[in-house]
């Protein structure tokens, strides 16, 4: 049975192998809907150039690109550049591997996800969530295309950032090449509207971004330091119908 494809996974496909087509109708049957477990990574396949660079001594394993901000797995402590080579006592050989054991795994249950990080092996406690429903998957996509990760403006926060404000939403990362990179964002911008709407909470955010669509383009209006800026940044075209996480 053939599933979506990984958003930013190089554009690998994935089969569902029958257990999990067993459990997905079970689950239609019992309850209407297929309710999956969701780890919040954005993983890609160990090769034996990857495994080389990270000290690995077998190219298996799933690699971590990037985490779903606040999502269950960056919420854990995992990072990017861990990669996971268990999950929940079951080994991880590729990306499929954990694609399917965490997509058949109940949200809410904590698993232990053996991963290798700088060469070390160690285990972390994760508690999945609810997979996201459509609307925030494509909410999801939108920021991906736009480069940008936020997160809300603590205090400590703003000491690193030496800012004199320390609520808000503040830009804690920009995608080198992205089309916010491009237009001029940076890291510790902290964003005041988009498309002239206000923006003071990571709802406010989610709010605007529920308007712009793949090939729009958004007005940011960003203080940096003692200015503010104005910057459009087009959302590239990436076809998010067809990508999942």
């Amino acid at each position: 049975v053939n599933t979506a494809i990984v958003a930013r996974g190089q554009g690998i496909g994935f089969a569902i192998p029958i257990d999990l087509a067993e459990f997905v109708i079970e689950q239609l049957k019992s309850d209407g809907k297929v309710v999956r477990g969701w780890l919040g990574v954005y993983v890609q396949k160990v090769t034996p150039e990857i495994a080389s660079s990270f000290g690995l001594k077998e190219n298996e394993g799933a690699l971590v690109s990037d985490l779903a901000p606040d999502g269950p797995a960056e919420k854990a402590g995992i990072k990017r550049g861990d990669v996971v080579v268990e999950f929940n006592g079951k080994k991880v050989k590729d990306v499929s591997d954990l694609t399917n054991l965490a997509a058949e795994t109940a949200p809410g249950s904590d698993v232990d996800v053996k991963i290798v990080e700088d060469g070390k092996t160690k285990t972390i406690k994760v508690k999945l969530e609810e997979f996201p429903d459509q609307k925030a998957q494509i909410e999801n996509e939108v920021r991906e295309n736009l480069g940008i990760r936020v997160k809300k403006l603590t205090p400590e926060i703003a000491k690193r950032f030496n800012l004199d404000q320390d609520d808000g939403v503040i830009i804690s990362n920009v995608q080198q090449g992205s089309a916010a990179g491009d237009a001029g964002l940076q890291p510790g911008d902290i964003i005041l509207e988009i498309d002239k709407k206000p923006i003071n909470t990571l709802d406010n955010y989610s709010e605007a971004l529920e308007n712009v669509k793949s090939g729009d383009t958004a007005l940011f209006l960003v203080k940096r330091g003692s200015n503010t800026i104005y910057s459009a940044i087009r959302v590239s075209e990436d076809e998010n119908e067809d990508k999942k996480e």
